[in-house]
């Protein structure tokens, strides 16, 4: 290990290592200091000896960007010399040119004197550089208040290493003498501790910004509530619906089902979908009693075969609305007319197409047919539900044990509101505080309670697609009693809580689900468990706050029973509902007096709740806003080039030793540099909108790479070469020109066919002979010969041609006369 090897290094005097890099001068950052950890001049051999300061071989000394680099790949060392101060011997550089921030490696190439392994160090030419945000640096009137001992906690830290490091650093001036830093120290654990919950903190708060973003939430219920405020409801999607016809057992005669008996549809390699009879959950429980609705069936009603009383007319003609069913269809039961539904089935011998049709019956007489000697039955239906094809008298049957059911599961739990435990069955609501009551100075408090089962199956909702309702009902019960039933205590589901008022027993869904995140035990046995706020899907249920909806009072039980929603996984082909029983776990049939069931018609009406980026396209337009808060480069740079002044803004995050820093540069319209102003501007939008413990800086001027070009043009016949020189001069960085400051940006190249035919197209040029480009502080001078001559996405071509400033570009045009 690297600290073990130091140790042995410093124990030992034949070999020493590099210490750590010292930048001399902030302001001129080209002399270095090398400082080792054995001084050089007490080694057994020493490494310099002698009257300093002595010359070193620069040869031996290499100073690198590993990354390669924003602007400078390679430092260019110009002098080393042995010098001494205070004592101790270091090794001074002297580079050419400073680096840009990119981490940089020393190198020095010595094995007689250096450790291979410490022959190396790693630094940056901006370790020393000023911050104009650093407190200290600000006048006292405007910078950040001195904290009462003097010592200042990094207010810029927010991920767990940076307040890691800024909890250590306080510690080390708080408490100088506490040097024992074991990662299995108590007190390091602590600090630890402290960082991670404000690393969590910080985690929090960004979520909140992003949250209220349209385009950038995550969640659900966030999205639901931004788009309702311009009255956009999403839709839950809807349970399928269907009916079924069912065959009695034999021999059993009249039998009678109950709303909410389940049978399934099972296609292979996937769980059985459930179907319960019934039309939604108010069936299973009668708002009157409680008790389930009931459907009459008769043995004899498996099927019914149709009557022809004239052979002449042997079809049921398209459009009919009543037909003859043989003998008296009633038998032993009571025909109810109002509603029995009755499905005719045709089914041809001849192999066409079968035919199958749903009618509500609305007359029933039984009668004699004198001529054929027959009992028959008419029965007659709407103008609604009239024929849409002809039927065949022959092949037609009728199914009259039709019921109708609905996709989903029932599900009853229990819970308590601030209950004392005494109701093992009922689980505890997860309580927060409500929204600050300003009269009363307090907090209501807030419950919830999400249906487990809804996590993983959702919800069911019935009705209209945008105005649906919940399969959901919600009964305050007896603690002792919890399967009463008591109309009076039954709770209302409202999509809202802003209509209700204070005494309304009232509840509203919310999107997601909470529950169980953590828990702990404690010595005596007991668990504290953390509920919160933990899935996107599913649904919780919301109490009022005492003034929109009332709150539930303390060891208040519930009974919620709900149907699960498994939506379009529930639209299932016609004959797929086959199953009495569950075909996975192989219980006993639930109706064992029934023999079939099946589903006759494709079932087609389920609906997934409306996916959420169809709601954000189809949300109204005014949500579509510029955020006012910036995450990412992109955010940065979008606000930035929200000035009007600002053509194209660049952004970009770096470590600065402590923590990522924010640069922006921009490039200004019709100009190369900002003005103070513009800066000053630039610099108060960024300020407002970067993240709270990001440090954002403001590059006075982007990274510009000036060039200088040769141009050799050959002259037309009849044109003076003084003047065609001036006119390409002017063609390209004149007013309006080729190298006008709007016309390059960030990462814009410089396309060699663009700019010759730029020249080409001046009068007086024949054609151009040759293009030499140099990339100052880059590239030597060369010919352009490539395509394009291309700069980073931070970085801008710049051509002045202006004497004031050479080093910002020039061009130099040579014009040669034909002979």
């Amino acid at each position: 290990m690297a600290e073990d090897r130091l140790t042995l290094l410093c124990a030992q005097t034949e070999l020493t290592g590099i210490d750590f890099v010292e930048v001399v001068d902030p302001a001129d950052q080209t002399v270095l200091r090398v400082w080792f950890l054995l001084a050089p001049d007490t080694l057994d051999v020493p490494w310099v000896a002698g009257v300093l300061p002595v010359a070193y071989d620069a040869t031996k000394l290499r100073i690198w960007a590993p990354t390669g680099g924003t602007k400078l790949a390679e430092a260019t060392i110009t002098q080393a010399q042995w010098k001494e101060l205070g004592g101790r011997v270091y090794l001074e550089i002297t580079v050419a040119e400073p680096g840009d921030f990119s981490t940089y490696k020393l190198e020095i190439t010595d094995p007689d004197f250096l450790d291979w392994h410490y022959h190396t160090a790693e630094f940056s030419f901006k370790q020393a550089c000023p911050s104009s945000l650093d407190c200290k640096l600000v006048p006292a009137d405007q910078g950040c208040p001195e904290p009462a001992d003097g010592l200042e906690l990094n207010p810029l830290a927010r991920d767990f290493t940076s307040l890691r490091t800024a909890l250590l650093d306080y510690a080390t001036q708080k408490y100088p003498l506490w040097t024992h830093r074991s990662d299995a120290d108590v007190g390091v654990m602590m600090l630890e501790l402290m960082a991670a919950i404000g690393d969590e903190f910080n985690y929090i708060k960004d979520r909140f910004i992003r949250e209220g973003v349209l385009d950038e939430l995550s969640q659900r219920r966030s999205l639901r509530q931004l788009v309702r405020l311009l009255d956009y409801e999403m839709h839950d999607g809807l349970s399928p619906t269907t009916v079924l016809e069912l065959d009695v057992a034999p021999g059993q005669g009249s039998v009678t089902v109950d709303a909410g008996t389940q049978v399934w549809a099972h296609r292979m390699g996937e769980a059985p979908i459930p179907f319960e009879f019934g039309e939604g959950l108010r069936d299973v429980h009668l708002p009157e009693t409680g008790d389930p609705r009931e459907f009459n069936l008769e043995e004899a009603w498996n099927t019914l075969t149709a009557y022809e009383p004239d052979g002449a007319k042997p079809k049921l003609a398209k459009g009919a609305t009543e037909m003859f069913l043989l003998g008296f269809a009633g038998g032993t039961g009571d025909w109810d007319v109002n509603g029995r539904m009755l499905v005719l089935h045709e089914d041809p011998a001849d192999g066409s197409p079968a035919q199958r049709h749903l009618v509500h019956v609305t007359e029933y007489e039984e009668m004699v047919d004198a001529l054929a000697g027959q009992n028959v039955t008419r029965v007659a239906w709407s103008e609604d539900e009239a024929l849409p094809s002809p039927m065949v008298i022959a092949n037609t049957t009728v199914k009259a044990n039709v019921v109708p059911a609905t996709a989903g599961a029932t599900f009853t739990e229990y819970f308590s509101v601030r209950g004392d435990g005494s109701v093992a069955e009922a689980e505890d609501v997860v309580e927060r505080e409500g929204p600050l009551n300003s009269l009363a100075t307090s907090r209501p408090p807030l419950f919830r309670y999400s249906p487990r089962q809804c996590e993983a199956l959702s919800l069911g909702w019935l009705g209209e697609l945008n105005a649906s309702v919940p399969e959901i009902e919600l009964q305050e019960v007896s603690a002792v009693d919890l399967d009463e039933w008591d109309g009076d205590k039954q709770w209302v589901w409202r999509r809202t809580l802003l209509d209700s008022i204070g005494d309304d027993e009232h509840f509203t869904l919310e999107d997601g689900t909470w529950r169980r995140i953590i828990g702990y035990r404690k010595p005596d046995g007991t668990e504290l468990v953390h509920q919160d706020w933990a899935a996107n899907i599913g649904y919780t249920i919301r109490f009022g706050d005492g003034e929109f909806g009332r709150t539930p009072a303390d060891g208040t039980v519930f009974r919620v029973r709900y149907r699960s929603g498994p939506g379009s996984l529930a639209n299932v082909g016609a004959g797929a509902i086959v199953h009495l029983f569950n075909p996975v776990d192989g219980a006993p049939p639930l109706t064992p007096d029934l023999s079939a069931v099946s589903n006759p018609f494709d079932v087609t009406t389920g609906v997934d709740p409306e996916d959420m980026r169809r709601a954000k396209l189809l949300a109204p337009v005014a949500f579509r806003h510029e955020g006012l808060s910036a995450v990412t480069p992109a955010d940065y740079e979008r606000l930035a080039e929200r000035l009007d002044w600002v053509q194209r803004a660049n952004a970009s995050f770096r470590w600065t030793g402590s923590w990522l820093t924010v640069f922006v540069a921009a490039d200004p319209k019709g100009a190369f540099t900002m003005t103070a102003d513009q800066h000053e501007e630039l610099e108060d939008v960024m300020d407002c909108v970067r993240q709270v413990g990001r440090d954002v800086h403001v590059l006075a001027a982007p990274d510009y790479i000036d060039l200088d070009l040769w141009i050799e043009v050959c002259l037309r016949g009849g044109y003076y070469a003084g003047q065609v020189e001036a006119d390409v001069l002017s063609a390209l960085t004149g007013p309006g020109g080729f190298f006008a400051p709007d016309n390059f940006t960030f990462g814009t190249p410089l396309r060699r066919s663009s700019l010759e035919a730029k020249v080409q197209s001046v009068a007086g040029v024949r054609a151009v002979e040759r293009i030499d480009l140099r990339a100052r502080e880059k590239t030597g001078r060369r010919e352009f010969s490539e395509g394009e001559f291309g700069v980073g996405s931070g970085q801008i071509l710049r051509v002045v041609n202006d004497p004031r400033w050479p080093e910002r570009g020039t061009v130099v045009v040579r014009v040669r006369e034909v002979v």
